[in-house]
Parts: C-alpha cells; structure tokens; sequence
C-alpha cells in the first residue's frame, strides 16, 4: 500500500493543507461553512466559484463540487502532469479530469498542455488520406 501511495500525484492532507493556503480556496472554505456574502464585488478569483456556490461542500477540510475534489493552484501542475502523462489529447484528459476533479479554467489548462506537447501534436488524430476514385462511365443508357 505504501507503493501506492507514493506514486500518487497528491494526496487528502496535501490538498486540504493546500486549500488552506491558497488566498482564494481559504475565502472559498471559510463561505462554505459561513455563508456566502451578498456581493463579491471587487474580487474576480471568486466568481467562477460563486455560481456553484449551492453545489460547493466541505468534506475533511477538502472543499468539493459535487464529487469533485477543487485542486488548489499549488497542485495543478503536478494534476495536469500526470492527466497527461499517456499523451490521450485534450479529450480523454477532459474526460478524466472532470470525473474527479475540478478548478476555474481547468478545460482550458489541459488544451494548453495538450497544444504544446510536441508527442501529441505529432500523433493527433488526423483524417486518414482518401485515395481517389475515379468514377466509372455508365456503358449503356
């Protein structure tokens, strides 16, 4: 088990500690539990969060969209690393992504790691070559 464990890219104590050092994950935390101000005029960080503020929830210290743990910007690198780590495309990452995890622009983060990957854009799906076919004439009416 212990194996496991260290080949994973983060863990709960690592996130939840994360999530209460990140300047907008703390704000975040601290309205889950008390309520949401009325107006959060005057920080933008805020806003992606806001409009799921009735599907957000704390569970362990870890905050949650749904069953989505919110990754904290200190460990998105290390996510969006190991998302990529097969070379999938943007796709499959999203797909993956989005069963698990979630933060503001996430859908963005993996089409930029994707676009700049030379291995994937060598082998992205391309349309396979059509060769021509000339058409046959008719021979009779």
């Amino acid at each position: 088990m212990a194996n496991f464990l260290e080949n994973t890219p983060t863990n709960c104590a690592e996130i939840r500690d994360n999530t209460l050092n990140d300047e907008v994950l703390k704000k975040v935390f601290q309205f889950c539990l008390e309520g949401w101000p009325s107006s959060l005029a005057g920080d933008p960080d805020l806003g992606p969060y806001a409009r799921r503020r009735d599907e957000l929830s704390v569970q362990d210290g870890i905050i949650l969209w749904g069953i989505r743990v919110i990754i904290p910007q200190a460990l998105r690198s290390s996510l969006l690393k190991e998302l990529h780590t097969n070379h999938t495309g943007s796709s499959r990452m999203k797909e993956l992504a989005r069963s698990y995890l979630w933060w503001p622009n996430l859908d963005q983060d993996l089409e930029d790691v994707s676009a700049s990957c030379d291995t994937c854009l060598e082998h992205r799906s391309m349309p396979p070559k059509a060769e021509l076919h000339p058409r046959e004439w008719p021979r009779a009416p």
